[in-house]
């Protein structure tokens, strides 16, 4: 894009530099000068961002953390770990949000949050089993899902939170209700190795699983 910057650079300035962070030099120097410029009154950026960790790293695992995933609305954290345990976090101030979730036998591999944030988040484990946990409390619902013959590697929740999908090391997929837990249906076979990752469409109509057999597979 040399060129184009080359000839067109007062266009890409004046057009950056309303997003630019507006405690910098390039900010301060050139956005009065500017005629017409937008001006962004939510939210703008101060300085530039230094990739720098925020405050010192969270704490609460007794061995290496496996997973992580942000609610949706961007309020909480929850972790899984090789120990077997959850941790839930406040994603503002990094502190714990009570004590570490235990309701595995192993490892934790994979965890998701539903859409609406704060009802429900799931976790699969090496432990062939993935668990239903209160978003609000933390508490386990209902005892561990079992139905896949080994490891759960990957989990996902379709974007009305109405099913939750999980991946095996099996070869299979499984579908769940996403509040209840229930098996919805016989086991989804159509891969040849283990199921490592699978998420819904936007529309929750279908979802699409990707294998260590090199195919992705799309389901209805």
């Amino acid at each position: 894009f040399y060129i184009s910057i080359g000839q067109n650079s007062m266009h890409i300035y004046n057009s950056a530099l309303s997003f630019t962070p507006q405690h910098t030099i390039f900010y301060e120097t050139y956005f009065s000068k500017l005629e017409k410029s937008i001006k962004v009154l939510n939210g703008p950026s101060l300085q530039w961002s230094t990739s720098a960790p925020i405050g010192e790293p969270l704490k609460g695992h007794k061995k290496g953390v496996t997973c992580v995933a942000f609610s949706p609305d961007g309020l909480k954290i929850v972790s899984g770990g090789e120990d077997g345990s959850l941790c839930l976090w406040n994603a503002k101030s990094g502190a714990a949000i009570g004590e570490p979730l235990n309701g595995h036998g192993n490892y934790i591999m994979c965890v998701a949050f539903s859409p609406d944030s704060s009802k429900f988040f799931v976790s699969g484990s090496y432990d062939q089993t993935h668990c239903l946990w209160d978003g609000k409390s933390g508490a386990a619902i209902g005892e561990p899902l079992k139905g896949h013959s080994e490891d759960v590697w990957c989990v996902a929740y379709s974007s009305d939170g109405s099913q939750i999908v999980s991946g095996s090391k099996d070869k299979t997929l499984r579908l769940w209700d996403g509040r209840s837990g229930a098996s919805i249906g016989e086991p989804l076979t159509g891969h040849s190795g283990a199921v490592w990752c699978v998420v819904f469409s936007p529309d929750s109509l279908k979802f699409v699983s990707g294998s260590l057999d090199t195919t992705l597979c799309i389901w209805n």
